[in-house]
This record gives C-alpha cells, sequence and structure tokens, in this order.
C-alpha cells in the first residue's frame, strides 16, 4: 500500500518500513487486496467524518507510526482483511527492490507480526519470475528508464556463493533469527535451489550484498566488538589495542557469581514511571535450565518485545509541554535479564558491548537495580569502566569540552589535543576514579529509593573497599581531572573559561581555587550546566563524536581504495603523487638568516623563508606537520602531512592555518595559502584560497 522510496532504487542497502493489507486465510484474492489498498492509500492527507477511516487516515498520512489490526470495514466490506506495519528487509526480495506490489508473508500465530517470506522459498513460482522481469514500482508510476543495475538479478545466488566461501557470513547471530528453522520446516521443503546453482554471479552484485551484510551488522553493538582492523599504521593499532578488553575481562564475568543479580529481579520495584517493570517467574524457571537454540530465541524474542520501547510507543507517550510525566510501558526486568544473558554470554554470544547498551538503557528510564548493577560491575571487573560509564563520561565533559574549544579559539588556551585525548581516556581507567563512579552510581540508585543500595554501599565502606571521601578530589569528576591536568602544565583553566563566558551566563561552568593545584570545578551539584545557547551543541558534538567512533574501523578499511573523486569547492584530489623539497637546497636559497629577517616578517618571501628554517613542523593538533613551504607566482604553498584517513573540510583546514602560531608571519603577508595534503594511506589533495577572513 505504501513503502519508503528507497525500496525502490537498485544497489541501495536501506531497510526500510511498508504498509501492507493481507488476508490471514489466503482467500482473498491478490487483485482484490491491491484494489483496497489503493483505496485505503487515498486516504492520505484527507479527514473523512468516519472515525474508524479518520483514525487510519492520521496513521497513513503520519508516516511515523506503525499499525497492527484489521483494517476499516467500510474498506474491506467487513471481510476479516488485516494491515500491518513492517520493515522490509532488501536480502529477503528476489532481486533486492520492491518490484511488484504482492509478495509471500510469514504472520507470527500469537502475535500478528508479520515479515516478508524469503524469497528462495518461493524461487520456484512464477510469482518470482515475474518479480525479475519486472521494473521496480517507482520506474512503472514515473516513466523512468531502467536504473542502471539490471532489476533481474537475484540477491538468492550471490548470498549462496558467498555462503560457499564464508561460512561464517552471518555469524553470532543464530539467537535474533525468528522465525527459526524448526517453525519453518514444511516452507523450507520447496526452496529450490537447483536451478541457481550454474549462475554467473557478478562483482557488483556480490559487493552489493557484502555492503549489506556490513550495513546489517553495524545494527548490532557486537559487531564493534569482534570485528577486528588489521592496519600497519603502529599509532592506530596500539589506540584500537587500548580500547580492547582483555580476554580476562569476559572469563570474569562468566565466573561471576550472579545469584544477587537474579535475586533482584525476582522482587517488583517501586519506580511510579515505571508499573510494569514486574517480575517474570517464567524467565527465571527457564534461566535454570540449558535451553536448545530454538528456546534460547524464542526467549530473547520474548525479552526484547517487554524489555524496550517500541517507536510507536514513544510517538504514542510524547508528552506536550508541562504536562506531568506519563508511566512507561516497558518492563526493565527483561531489559536487565538480556544485559545478563550477553554479560555472562547463556545460550547467546558474549558480547559486553550489547550487554552494556541493555543496562544503560534501564538505566537511563530509571530502574535503580541496573544502577546499583554498574555499581557492582565497576567494583567487581573494573576494565569494565570505560564503557560502562562511556555515555555518562561524555555527557559530563562535554559543557568544559566546549568551554575548551571556544578558548583555544579565542587564542586564550594552547594544548595538544592527542594529549588532552589521552588524558580524558585516562580517567576512567584510574582505579580512584573507578571507586568514585561505583559510589556515585550507588548514591543514584540510594535516591532512586533503593534500600538495598543503600546496605552495600555501608559494606563497602565497612570493609575498606570505598572511603568516606575520594582519596584525592581529582577523582571526584572528570571536570576535575581535566582541570588538574591543565594546572600540571601552569594553565589556570578557570581564569582562562571565566574570561571567555559572557556575564550573562548564570549556569556556565563554575570553579574555585584549590590549594593542591591551580582550579578546580566548585562543589556544586551541578558541576557543568551550560548555558542555554549551549545545549544544542552539546547534542550535535555528541552525536558526530559517537557517529565517528562507530564508523572508525569500517571507514579506515574502505580508505586504502578511496577513489580519486572530484571534491567541489576548492578542494580536489591530486591524480599522481607530489614530491616537494622541504626546503630550499643551500645553494639556491636567499642568502639571509630568520635572525635578519625577524619574525615579524611582511613580505610573502620573508615569512616563508622563516617557516623554512623550522621544517619539519609539527602543529598543535599533533595530527599535522608541515614538511614544505614554497613561494610560487605569488602564491604560498604549505605541503602538509595529515595522519587523519580521508579528507579534511575546507572549515577544519581553514581553523588549523587561522589558529597555529608558527603561521603568524605568513598571515601578517596576506599573500594567498593553499595546502597541499597528503594524508593516510597516500590520500592526495589540495585546500586553496585559505583566510581567516
Amino acid at each position: 500500500m505504501q513503502a519508503n522510496s528507497l525500496l525502490f532504487q537498485a544497489n541501495d542497502t536501506a531497510n526500510c518500513p511498508a504498509e501492507i493489507i493481507y488476508d490471514k486465510s489466503g482467500r482473498t484474492p491478490p487483485d482484490v487486496l491491491r484494489q483496497w489498498a489503493k483505496e485505503l492509500f487515498s486516504l492520505k492527507n484527507t479527514t473523512p467524518s468516519e472515525p474508524e477511516l479518520a483514525r487510519y487516515a492520521a496513521h497513513i498520512t503520519d508516516e511515523r507510526t506503525r499499525f497492527s489490526g484489521s483494517i476499516p470495514k467500510q474498506i474491506s466490506r467487513s471481510m476479516p482483511v488485516f494491515g500491518a506495519s513492517l520493515l522490509i528487509w532488501r536480502l529477503y526480495l528476489p532481486n533486492g527492490i520492491l518490484s511488484l506490489p504482492t509478495f509471500p508473508i510469514v504472520v507470527a500465530d500469537d502475535c500478528d507480526e508479520v515479515m516478508i517470506l524469503p524469497a528462495k522459498y518461493w524461487a520456484h513460482t512464477a510469482h518470482y519470475q515475474n518479480w525479475l522481469q519486472h521494473q521496480s514500482l517507482e520506474e512503472e508510476s514515473s516513466k523512468q528508464p531502467a536504473h542502471s543495475i539490471a532489476n533481474n538479478q537475484e540477491i538468492f545466488p550471490v548470498l549462496q556463493n558467498i555462503l560457499a566461501r564464508e561460512p561464517d557470513f552471518w555469524r553470532g547471530y543464530d539467537e535474533l533469527l525468528s522465525p527459526q528453522i524448526s517453525d519453518l520446516a514444511q516452507v523450507g521443503t520447496q526452496a529450490v535451489e537447483s536451478s541457481i546453482n550454474n549462475q554467473t554471479i557478478s562483482e557488483a552484485d556480490r559487493r552489493f550484498a557484502e555492503s549489506y551484510r556490513a550495513k546489517a551488522q553495524q545494527e548490532y553493538r557486537r559487531w564493534y566488538e569482534f570485528f577486528k582492523v588489521e592496519t600497519d599504521d603502529a599509532e592506530l593499532a596500539e589506540s584500537l589495542a587500548k580500547n580492547e578488553l582483555p580476554e580476562s575481562a569476559y572469563q570474569k564475568l562468566r565466573d561471576l557469581n550472579i545469584q544477587p543479580f537474579l535475586a533482584s529481579l525476582a522482587e517488583p520495584i517501586g519506580v511510579a514511571r515505571l508499573p510494569k517493570s514486574v517480575p517474570l517467574p517464567k524467565v527465571a524457571a527457564a534461566w535454570q535450565r540449558d535451553l536448545s537454540l530454538t528456546q534460547t530465541a524464542k526467549l530473547v524474542s520474548f525479552l526484547c518485545s517487554q524489555g524496550v520501547i517500541s517507536l510507536s510507543k514513544a510517538l504514542a507517550n510524547e508528552r506536550k509541554p508541562n504536562e506531568p510525566e506519563r508511566p512507561l510501558s516497558v518492563n526493565t526486568t527483561a531489559t536487565l535479564y538480556l544485559a545478563l544473558l550477553y554479560l555472562t554470554g547463556k545460550g547467546v554470544p558474549q558480547t559486553i558491548e550489547e550487554s552494556l547498551d541493555w543496562l544503560n538503557y534501564a538505566v537511563s528510564l530509571g530502574d535503580y537495580r541496573a544502577m546499583r548493577w554498574v555499581a557492582e560491575l565497576i567494583i567487581q571487573v573494573p576494565e569494565l569502566t570505560p564503557k560502562l560509564c562511556r555515555q555518562e563520561l561524555l555527557q559530563a565533559y562535554l559543557p568544559m569540552s566546549i568551554g575548551i574549544t571556544n578558548a583555544s579559539v579565542a587564542g586564550k588556551l594552547k594544548y595538544l589535543v592527542l594529549e588532552l585525548k589521552a588524558a580524558e581516556d585516562a580517567y576512567p581507567r584510574e582505579r580512584g576514579a573507578q571507586l568514585e563512579l561505583a559510589r556515585q552510581k550507588m548514591q543514584q540508585a540510594i535516591a532512586a529509593g533503593d534500600v538495598a543500595a543503600q546496605t552495600r554501599l555501608n559494606e563497602w565502606l565497612a570493609n575498606g573497599t570505598l572511603t568516606e571521601k575520594a582519596a584525592e578530589k581529582r577523582f571526584e569528576h572528570i571536570q576535575y581531572w581535566i582541570s588538574d591536568y591543565f594546572a600540571q602544565k601552569g594553565v589556570n583553566l578557570h581564569a582562562i573559561l571565566q574570561d571567555i563566558e559572557s556575564p550573562d551566563d548564570e549556569d556556565d561552568v563554575t570553579f574555585h581555587e584549590n590549594e593542591a593545584y591551580s582550579a578546580h570545578l566548585a562543589d556544586d551539584d551541578d558541576v557543568a550546566k551550560p548555558a542555554a545557547w549551549k545545549k544544542w551543541a552539546k547534542w550535535v558534538l555528541a552525536m558526530v563524536l559517537i557517529y565517528g567512533i562507530k564508523t572508525c574501523a569500517l571507514d579506515y578499511q574502505r580508505s586504502r581504495q578511496q577513489p580519486e573523486n572530484a571534491v567541489s569547492g576548492s578542494l580536489q584530489t591530486q591524480s599522481a603523487p607530489k614530491i616537494t623539497p622541504t626546503a630550499e637546497p643551500a645553494d639556491t636559497a636567499t642568502p639571509k638568516t630568520a635572525q635578519a629577517v625577524g619574525n615579524q616578517a611582511v613580505s610573502a618571501e620573508d615569512a616563508v623563508f622563516i617557516l623554512q628554517q623550522k621544517l619539519p613542523l609539527t602543529l598543535f593538533t599533533g595530527y599535522h606537520e608541515i614538511r614544505g613551504a614554497r613561494l610560487e607566482q605569488g602564491n604560498i604553498w604549505l605541503d602538509l602531512h595529515d595522519k587523519n584517513r580521508g579528507m579534511m573540510s575546507i572549515q577544519a583546514a581553514r581553523g588549523l592555518y587561522c589558529r597555529e602560531q608558527a603561521f603568524d608571519g605568513i598571515r601578517t603577508s596576506g599573500a594567498p595559502v593553499n595546502f597541499a595534503v597528503t594524508a593516510a594511506e597516500n590520500v592526495q589533495y589540495e585546500i586553496a584560497d585559505l583566510s581567516c577572513q
């Protein structure tokens, strides 16, 4: 009836939603269903007077809601025909494209959820052949020419070809498969494979399936944990290794005494916004048994249905301004069972990333048991702390990070980016900081009403696990830690950040002087609230950082085969490596000295000469090095080596040029400046006409 337009485009790997109607009995002819679908679609952007039609019209117009149930009887003529919102997995389509408006589906008996029947199970039908021969629905309606990739490409042979070479194509996701093969025993006998064995698999089709796999895998946190990046870059390898958990951490979790965790799930909690968070005795009983793969898959499916808020429910529960908080229709007991499953690897792959996602999700919903669990894990398996507290620390540090960036742009603060990043990363690895993070989590649980957390905190204080106060002030908060980092370098961060803030910004970061070192944050609960104008920037920066981390591994591999595409604006790629001397040969250089010229050079010639005497020169970022400087026809060319992969933006290049102290003389000269950049994997490009205006 309605589908996302991306489903009509060849070679697009996006999974997208669609609206369908179906007859469970299978008696209604497809052409009749299609006619009713057209009538339902005609309700879009209308306001019918009949309540049933009006509700469906609002749904089909909104495009954000989900529908499951009987379609309006005015359309179905009171026949038992149902509608559903479903996500179309493109690899289930014969050619990866939504070519025809009708297709076989699988309907779950217990919940009326539907999915497309994978094409391999109806490859023997005439409808399958018609699908391959038909141009996509979008092309049919718009009369556009066919896509460059033939629409009769078959996905199933491509997958079979890859599976023959890579048996672990979908390794590690067995418990998420639903329905299991045992649920499709009769359907499975109809799969026809003999007719495809002799088909030629094109390289383009194979790449499409593999890129689709990569996109699908990135939807699951475990992919980032299990995917290993092979690199010859020693610095990158060291950075990646630092973020990997040792096998000893996994073993500690497998040996963990989980009885206290299970016991807490057997008790109801008294959180007003979580009325549905009740014990699950059948799940508790199943935990004590050894489950088959099919049983584990059903357990995971049930827990997912109970332990997460769907998009449709979230939209339905969206509050209006000044409206009281609504109870959540989620059982966080199920959420915590999922966390425990993946944490210990009981019947599922042991994946800490996925486990901590579930655990922190329960924390975000206000379940004090999850808060107590985080504290327990920090104490018992301290190696988990950087991952356990990743999002919380990022949010806590963002206000100060924005202030530091603003101070740097204003020229009031200079620092090495790599060193500061190392200091940030070191905080959750310090034992003193870990103990304080555990204390804070227990205190959060106590504030949320957890009596057991108070008892446990008292035990830690009694047995010496925790002391009455932090061993050092800097361990209490990541902003204290960063303040101390600058203080040890003789920099009063307090004074600098106060200097760049507006007097009207009442909620900006506040500091106080400390006898041990020169500047620290104030001892109040609101450690670092940003001003109102910065709130959007916090979240934008957070999303950029998270996206960068999540795509680093995959993009690094792809960058080695990066094509030399033209880039808009003044950013262009080079067709061949450019070799430039780092300075003019001694016998041809201008016969003068830097001392004779002075650092306040005005001419472009003098500015280039002064810079040449300092080469090679590492810039303030730590990632960039100037290896050559020359003057050509009135233009200054700076040969820049960039340790990063890919290309920097024009804005980043301008910031680098305008903030680097070594370029003072060049900026004063007023000559046009260009970067000739060589990045990681010998990616070469130019950035022209840089200025600070």
